[in-house]
């Protein structure tokens, strides 16, 4: 069997995998056997094919990018004609008994649906992970020393107020801070994540959880992760959360 040939048994147990979803059944295994006599002629065929489908991955990959580009492209267009036409219905449309504006222009009908969209302050969210994570680590730092059991509100609604930043340029600080409440942190909830050999998990004892974590593993790190929904239900109750507020949104229904 020559270069050629075993490309194409390759090629034609590639589709027959593609179709399979793919898995591998004895007989495409027993195909794909490399033998002492086809050795360097398969080793070729199958470098080959390898190289071939790695090319077909990255026409792949370029198709795929220049999809998500067009879709991106497509998707802000549809935002910017419903920025046009969502004014122009409420000032000229017809009003629905629901008060919904609408125009009804014979072959269709557009009408505007008013509905609501949380927004969040990222600048916020962050400075109240990032200042407890590092409240966590000097306590950790501290150890033995440390007689706190918990923090307040107020130590990380002060710390938040005080933070400053590192200019990268200069070296000079920054102020960077912001101004939290005592809700906010109520409804920030974080993700927290760190990387460790599972046999290490298997020793030690435990204080304080997160002491702990921090003690054991500075690559500790946690990033907000906010339900929308649920803070859209605790913003409508309370003034006093400014990590993200509700903002209208208006779209349009096409029929």
């Amino acid at each position: 069997m020559n270069i050629w040939e075993i490309q194409q048994d390759l090629l034609a147990i590639f589709d027959e995998l593609e179709e399979n979803g793919g898995e591998l059944t004895e007989e495409l295994e027993e195909k794909l056997a490399i033998t002492k006599e086809n050795f360097k002629t398969k080793v070729e065929g199958y470098v080959n094919v390898i190289k071939q489908v790695k090319s077909d991955i990255a026409a792949i990959d370029q198709e795929s990018k220049r999809l998500a580009e067009l879709k991106k492209s497509k998707n802000a267009v549809i935002e910017r004609l419903t920025k046009v036409l969502v004014p122009a219905i409420q000032n000229f449309g017809d009003v629905s008994k629901s008060g919904s504006a609408f125009v009804d222009y014979g072959t269709g009908k557009v009408s505007i649906r008013n509905t609501q969209k949380v927004e969040l302050d990222d600048d916020k969210l962050n400075a109240i992970s990032s200042e407890f994570n590092r409240a966590l680590s000097f306590e950790a730092m501290m150890g033995a020393g440390s007689n706190r059991e918990s923090f307040t509100f107020e130590d990380i609604i002060q710390r938040c107020k005080e933070h400053k930043s590192l200019n990268p340029i200069d070296g000079g600080l920054e102020d960077d801070s912001q101004d939290v409440t005592a809700e906010d942190i109520q409804n920030t909830v974080v993700d927290i994540t760190f990387k460790s050999h599972i046999i290490d998990l298997m020793k030690g004892t435990g204080y304080n959880l997160m002491k702990q974590l921090i003690m054991y593993n500075q690559g500790v790190s946690m990033l907000p992760k906010i339900d929308k929904t649920q803070l859209k239900n605790e913003l409508n109750g309370c003034e006093n959360i400014t990590i993200g507020k509700i903002i209208d949104n208006k779209t349009l229904t096409i029929k």
